[in-house]
């Protein structure tokens, strides 16, 4: 639904109410029309057609919540490696000055196009060319760093630990941002198949429902289906809202970095 709506931070409260709706009318259509299922709502195969799916359908919703919890603690964990590494990249004592001058700049043009464009307006689901760019140019640095510690042998153990150290720093600000991009990508459809093998085992649920209550009356049957649907309204919600952790009404902003 975010590919419909990239604005509205609530878009998959659409999807979660009307996929339960309509699974929930099928179900009542197709059990209470068809004399096939009469006989299946006798005695008390009803119950146990209940409990099965609506077990496996709780086992794949608790993996999708467990998606959405590990999804949030990679995210912010990642942002705060990349914060972290810009800030000290930032401050460490590079030599020669002009070098220190340009990576700060660097660093500068990295952060204010990850904040407008790479997750500002793409939501980190694409690549932006211009911050490879910017990397590549600060990894360029580190070769200028070491043209300087060869000119200067006075201070080569403190030039070699300070080029080492600029390395790390920038590898862990590119793992980051790959990490950054990598939770960004999946909300082009990378959770469909899961999504849709929710939908076919609420689908059996609802059936399983409908079916138990075809002896009784109709009204009967509409109230089970109704709780029901309204149950997998609020969990289709949780996983939905929260899965991608730079949409969504808990959305990481660029502002933090």
């Amino acid at each position: 639904m975010y590919q419909l709506l990239p604005d509205f931070k609530y878009a998959p409260l659409i999807t979660a109410i009307l996929i339960p709706a309509i699974l929930g009318f099928l179900a009542y259509t197709v059990v209470f029309r068809l004399p096939f299922f009469e006989t299946l709502s006798k005695g008390t195969i009803g119950l146990q057609m209940i409990i099965l799916p609506n077990t496996l359908l709780a086992l794949v919703l608790v993996f999708m919540a467990s998606a959405v919890w590990q999804n949030s603690s990679v995210a912010h964990q990642s942002l705060l490696n990349e914060r972290l590494s810009i800030k000290h990249l930032h401050d460490l004592p590079i030599e020669p000055k002009e070098i220190k001058i340009q990576t700060e700049k660097n660093l500068e043009l990295y952060v204010s196009l990850v904040k407008n464009q790479e997750w500002g307006a793409k939501r980190n689901s694409v690549k932006v060319s211009s911050v490879d760019t910017v990397l590549r140019h600060l990894a360029s640095n580190t070769w200028r760093i070491e043209n300087n510690i060869r000119g200067n042998s006075s201070s080569t153990s403190l030039g070699l630990n300070i080029q080492s150290e600029y390395w790390r720093l920038l590898d862990q600000l590119e793992n980051a941002r790959e990490k950054r991009l990598e939770l960004g990508n999946l909300t082009h459809f990378s959770y469909l198949q899961k999504w849709i093998i929710i939908y076919l085992l609420s689908f059996v649920a609802a059936m399983a429902v409908a079916i138990a209550h075809r002896d009784r009356s109709p009204r009967v049957a509409k109230i089970a289906l109704s709780i029901l649907c309204s149950s997998l309204t609020i969990v289709y919600l949780i996983v939905s809202l929260f899965i991608h952790p730079y949409r969504g009404p808990t959305a990481l902003l660029p502002d933090l970095m």
